[in-house]
């Protein structure tokens, strides 16, 4: 554990959290990667995600396989799967959508349910 209120809750194995808040709500998920402020603070069951940047993934609940990497980068990702998203913004309000890659600042940051998008 690293930081303050990172990973207290955690059952699962094999996590990197670095920065305030990170996977604070993790239960059970496992090889999550992440490193930011607030980032993947709401996961609670996914895994094998990758988030770094301030926000990152934030909102994720349970999806699974997802890299977001950039400030607010999927941020509001809630259940969605294999998503890459790189840049500023990018796939901010995308929220259950799988198989999506965004790269770029603010590029598909309004996608919320399409799925095996470029």
């Amino acid at each position: 554990m690293i930081i303050s209120s990172t990973l207290i809750f955690n059952t699962g194995q094999d996590n990197t959290a670095v920065g305030n808040g990170v996977l604070s709500a993790l239960t059970s998920g496992s090889l999550n990667t992440v490193v930011g402020s607030l980032a993947a603070n709401n996961l609670g069951t996914g895994s094998q995600h990758v988030a770094i940047g301030y926000n990152a993934l934030n909102n994720n609940c349970h999806g699974s396989e997802n890299t977001a990497v950039g400030t607010y980068a999927l941020q509001c990702n809630v259940g969605g799967y294999n998503n890459t998203a790189i840049g500023y913004n990018a796939m901010n309000e995308g929220t259950d959508g799988n198989d999506n890659v965004a790269i770029g600042r603010c590029s598909n940051d309004s996608i919320t349910k399409i799925n095996c998008t470029t």
